[in-house]
């Protein structure tokens, strides 16, 4: 076996290899985003711990809305429950201090993966969000744009959105055994 390989590797011109190393070393992010865009196991692939700080984070002082504290940052959790189900956290400080959290377990459909509240005693029953890997980042967006009408959009408090949330793939944490984010007890 080891003869053909070697054969193999001496028919190889040296510029294809240089070529493919090329490909290879350059790829980074991008190829962790095809991974999570693959037949490849996307759950193990983005499970772990991001944070990142969101850039729509104030808070009131005075009659102005400053920027909040260097150290806030918001935070997602994700954990293989199998090839594809990811359990999450998602905790992010938005205008005013607002908050949105959410835990649950997405299932995944296409390149994204879904979440929809099923608990009938909150008022998010019914509604949901998508996790989606773009240009280097897990975007969240509703599966429905929130009713103006509406004073708490889905999973927040007044002033905050879910689909405000994105991470860069880069800032990725290896997942450990009690990770928090935000108000989480860990998984």
């Amino acid at each position: 076996m080891a003869d053909i390989v070697l054969t193999a590797a001496r028919r190889i011109r040296p510029q294809s290899v240089r070529r493919a190393l090329a490909l290879v070393f350059s790829c980074g992010v991008t190829c962790f985003s095809m991974a999570a865009n693959t037949g490849l196991d996307a759950a193990a692939t983005l499970e772990g711990q991001y944070a990142a700080r969101n850039v729509e984070c104030s808070v009131p002082e005075g009659r102005n809305q400053v920027p909040c504290d260097p150290g806030t940052e918001d935070c997602l959790l994700l954990k293989k429950v199998d090839p594809r189900h990811l359990k999450f956290h998602v905790h992010s400080t938005q205008r005013n201090g607002i908050q949105c959290e959410v835990e649950g377990v997405a299932a995944r459909s296409g390149d994204s993966w879904i979440y929809s509240e099923t608990d009938r005693s909150t008022r998010d029953f019914g509604k949901g969000f998508s996790m989606t890997v773009r240009n280097g980042r897990l975007v969240f967006q509703y599966l429905e744009e929130p009713d103006p009408a509406v004073h708490l959009p889905s999973f927040c408090g007044a002033q905050a959105q879910i689909d405000r949330i994105e991470f860069a793939l880069a800032s990725k944490q290896p997942s450990y055994r009690g990770m928090i984010c935000g108000n989480s007890v860990g998984f």
